[in-house]
């Protein structure tokens, strides 16, 4: 009887870790709205997302409501820039994207020619997620040994 309990716990144990691996993932989002200096928004707006470590970039076009979502991004360091014709080209860095991230990179586009750039440096990506409801956190190491150890505690405690 002691056997068929240790091997149901052990199978439990099995179906969640696998389900919890199935979970994680390695990439997060960058998404926005693009104004224009008196708040209006701006739709059509080349926005190109570039990964700063591997220089692999994406483009997405903002909608008419000058929004643009920019998903399945790596892990990495990130420089957003927007441009369109009739504004300057403005680009911001220092976007540190983690596992399942969802920045918000808004601009707010001046009027100008193209060939004239605002460029911002050491942005840091929103601490409040207000894209959705969701709560991620990245767990080294350390965290999940402990984990482990937590649920050795409790299931020696129900003997």
């Amino acid at each position: 009887m002691k056997a068929c309990r240790t091997i149901l716990q052990c199978m439990i144990a099995l179906l969640i870790t696998a389900g919890m691996t199935l979970a994680q993932t390695n990439t997060g989002q960058i998404s926005g709205t693009i104004k224009d200096a008196s708040g209006g928004v701006l739709p059509g707006v080349t926005v190109t997302v570039t990964n700063v470590g591997t220089g692999i970039a994406r483009t997405a076009v903002t909608d008419e409501k000058g929004a643009y979502v920019i998903t399945n991004l790596p892990v990495g360091s990130y420089a957003v820039g927007a441009e369109l014709q009739g504004f300057r080209k403005t680009e911001r860095k220092g976007f540190e994207l983690t596992s399942d991230a969802r920045l918000t990179a808004d601009f707010a586009m001046a009027v100008g020619s193209m060939s004239e750039t605002v460029e911002v440096t050491a942005v840091r990506g929103e601490i409040v997620n207000r894209v959705s409801g969701e709560i991620a956190r990245v767990i080294d190491g350390a965290q999940v040994k402990e984990l482990a150890l937590s649920d050795a505690t409790i299931s020696s405690s129900h003997r």
